[in-house]
């Protein structure tokens, strides 16, 4: 982890117990200096507001967006939408297959 993530790492934690309470039926993670935000598309995108509006007083910023269709790995493991996560464990099945 660089410095500026180890700053972000320090100063993201009040915000997110802020954003938390003010939001209950979203569920936020964190890993690493990234900030998850999961839960019905309308809750989300208010939620994800409400973290930037408050990671900024304190002089952060949120820059990625990751819509409610698509999904990533964390792990090696696919999280998101259904559809990504088929996708995904597909093509390692693909690549298991192939392999023998």
């Amino acid at each position: 982890m660089n410095a500026s993530s180890a700053f972000f790492n320090l100063g993201q934690s009040r915000s997110i117990r802020e954003a938390s309470r003010l939001h209950p039926h979203v569920t936020i993670m964190l890993i690493a200096d990234d900030t998850h935000v999961l839960g019905h598309p309308e809750e989300v995108i208010v939620a994800i507001k409400s973290i930037r509006t408050l990671y900024s007083r304190i002089g952060l910023t949120q820059l990625r967006y990751l819509p409610s269709t698509a999904g990533l790995e964390v792990g090696g493991t696919p999280v998101g939408h259904y559809d990504f996560v088929t996708e995904s464990a597909n093509k390692c099945v693909d690549k298991i297959c192939y392999l023998h």
